[in-house]
């Protein structure tokens, strides 16, 4: 199907649906179906595919795209096709930040939301405004996806001198009661290990007993798992596990 497309609408969209079913493979929906636990139905097209087709789309008149696109959630990849368009079409970033705060309802995954955040590269360039908008959407965040999103995002831009203090805080007291928000926490101090040792370790130290075990207990078996992290360090975290 020729994706570069000037004039979509709902019509055009469906016959966009039959594409993405004629292009998707049983095999791999049965691998994406054993690794992510998604309310939406799979389809079973490769994360480069959707990447490639977003580019195709992107051709054409993307806002119309989004346009359509945006009332339509049947399928994971549909919905991954629709946030990489959101992060590379070319607009004003406040219009930007609209666009990402609509959408995040609709993740229902981490594989939506781990795609969606690092295809985000738009943050690089204004960290100031997405960092407040972020401030304010955590404030009153409450849905698991919607605080992964957060937190990864905090992760993936964040990690910096003058931030850490922000984000220690945000990992200590953020809902941990779900699971997807928990691991997001846990690699996320795993990376803050790696890029800002020291301050991550006195961190450790000092909340281990105030830390939720199943969290605290997963970062640092991230960061004993990764190889940027010595074998002299994985010793001194093991000794540090509840």
């Amino acid at each position: 199907m020729e994706l570069k497309i000037e004039n979509w609408n709902n019509k055009i969209y469906e016959k966009y649906l039959d594409y993405l079913k004629e292009i998707s493979s049983e095999k791999t929906k049965s691998f994406n179906e054993r690794i992510m636990n998604d309310t939406k139905q799979l389809l079973g097209i490769t994360i480069p595919t959707l990447r490639k087709i977003a580019k195709e789309i992107l051709k054409g008149n993307a806002v119309a795209f989004l346009k359509v696109a945006k009332n339509h959630d049947k399928y994971v990849e549909e919905v991954m096709i629709e946030s990489f368009v959101i992060a590379l079409v070319k607009e004003n970033f406040s219009l930007k930040i609209e666009r990402i705060d609509k959408f995040i309802p609709k993740i229902s995954s981490w594989g939506i939301c781990d795609s969606f955040v690092p295809s985000l590269k738009c943050i690089n360039k204004n960290k100031d405004e997405f960092w407040k908008y972020l401030m304010n959407k955590y404030e009153n965040a409450s849905e698991e996806f919607e605080l992964r999103f957060i937190i990864i995002c905090l992760m993936d831009y964040y990690i910096e001198d003058e931030k850490l203090d922000k984000l220690f805080e945000i990992f200590y007291l953020v809902k941990k009661d779900e699971y997807y928000v928990q691991m997001a926490v846990a690699w996320a101090i795993c990376e803050c290990y790696i890029k800002k040792r020291e301050k991550t370790l006195e961190y450790l130290q000092n909340k281990r007993e105030e830390f939720d075990m199943f969290t605290y207990n997963k970062a640092i078996d991230k960061c004993r798992d990764s190889y940027r992290v010595s074998d002299k360090d994985k010793e001194i975290l093991n000794r540090l596990k509840k």
